[in-house]
Parts: C-alpha cells; sequence; structure tokens
C-alpha cells in the first residue's frame, strides 16, 4: 500500500502576506519553512512518503535535500495545482493519498496516524480549520475520478458536500494540531497562548 503527503506550498514571496504589517519578509519565509518542516517530520513519522508541490525552486530544493519528491507547480491556482498533481500522481485502489497543508504548526505523526486509520472505515477524512470554515487536511482512499478541489472560504462544507453527492463516505478529523493553521497576526497570538511565547517563536524559527 502506498501513503503519500501530497504537500503544496506557495512561493515563499507570496506566502503568508497578512502578516506582512508585523513580520518582515525575511521572517516571513523563516515562518514558513518551520512550518514546513515540522509538517514534513509528522507525516514521515507516521510512515507517508512527502511529496512537495510548489512553484518556489528555493522550496523544491531544500525539500530535495531532505528527501522528498517534488512536483513543480505551473498551475495559476491552488485547486488546480492539487488536482493536476493528483492527477499525475494517478493513484489506485491501494493508494491513500492525504493533501496536508504546509503551516501546520502544532501536526503530529499521531494526528496523522489517527487519521490514516480511520480512513480504513471510510472513503474520505477531512480535517477543517478552527473555523469549521477552511480546509487543511484532505485524506483520500483509491481512485477518485474527476476529482475536484474547492479550497477557499467555505471550503469544508463544500469538500463535505462534494464527497457525499458522490456517495463517498466521509468523516471528520479535528484536533489542535489539524486545526490550528498560522494565516494572520491572531493566529500567532493563539499559539503564543497555547505553548508560551518563547515556546512558540522557537517553534516558528526553528528553521
Amino acid at each position: 500500500m502506498r501513503r503519500i503527503a501530497l504537500i503544496p506550498v506557495k512561493n515563499l514571496e507570496l506566502s503568508k502576506t497578512r502578516l506582512s504589517k508585523v513580520l518582515s519578509p525575511a521572517k516571513r519565509r523563516r515562518i514558513v519553512l518551520s512550518m514546513l518542516s515540522k509538517v514534513i517530520k509528522a507525516c514521515k513519522g507516521a510512515g507517508l512518503e512527502c511529496i512537495i508541490l510548489s512553484s518556489d525552486r528555493r522550496v523544491l530544493e531544500i525539500c530535495r535535500r531532505r528527501r522528498c519528491k517534488t512536483i513543480i507547480d505551473y498551475a495559476a491556482s491552488l485547486n488546480k495545482s492539487v488536482e493536476e498533481a493528483v492527477r499525475y500522481l494517478s493513484p489506485d485502489a491501494d493508494t491513500r493519498l492525504s493533501v496536508v497543508f504546509s503551516d501546520l504548526p502544532l501536526l503530529s505523526s499521531s494526528d496523522i496516524s489517527t487519521i490514516m486509520r480511520i480512513l480504513d472505515y471510510c472513503d474520505v477524512v477531512i480535517a477543517p480549520d478552527l473555523h469549521l470554515s477552511g480546509t487543511n487536511i484532505i485524506a483520500l482512499k483509491g481512485v477518485f475520478d474527476e476529482l475536484r478541489f474547492m479550497y477557499g472560504h467555505g471550503s469544508f462544507d463544500a469538500h463535505l458536500h462534494a464527497f457525499s453527492s458522490r456517495g463517498k463516505t466521509t468523516k471528520t478529523y479535528i484536533s489542535l494540531g489539524t486545526a490550528l493553521d498560522i494565516d494572520t497576526p491572531r493566529d500567532i497570538r493563539l499559539l503564543e497562548k497555547i505553548l508560551g511565547k518563547r515556546r512558540a517563536w522557537s517553534l516558528l524559527s526553528a528553521y
């Protein structure tokens, strides 16, 4: 059985622009790479093969040095990027393919392993964000024809509806590790409250 984590990563110059009022471009790049490193570690720790999808050649080179496979992203949008990458990977009936966002600083191998266990009993597992609006992880079992992703505001409900309407059994997984993504200063403040300011910035500056 092949178990894959497909991890999309934005171009570093375009990443986390909502943090631009409080963080310099260099600090934003460091946060992106630190969180990506944490996500890779969590996925590998759960036994998944990590494949990085990005248009940023610096990101791809860093990930190759970490023995991750890479796919160069040429698409114009996140949804198209992920759809084309999934088609390229051509999952078969024995494949477990998870699309895992790269900005989850508290994600653990235990989270990923639990999602994989849940996936044994359904077709799809979706992990939403803290607001139950966005989608941070989608885990798929087997082959999905004409697969469409709908990332963005409201994507959690949109994905649930889309998979259910196709007769796919879908489960939801929620933990702090899968739900807390870092997009805004408010997200950083929440991480500081959870871990303490020193531990939070140690995690965000680990790269």
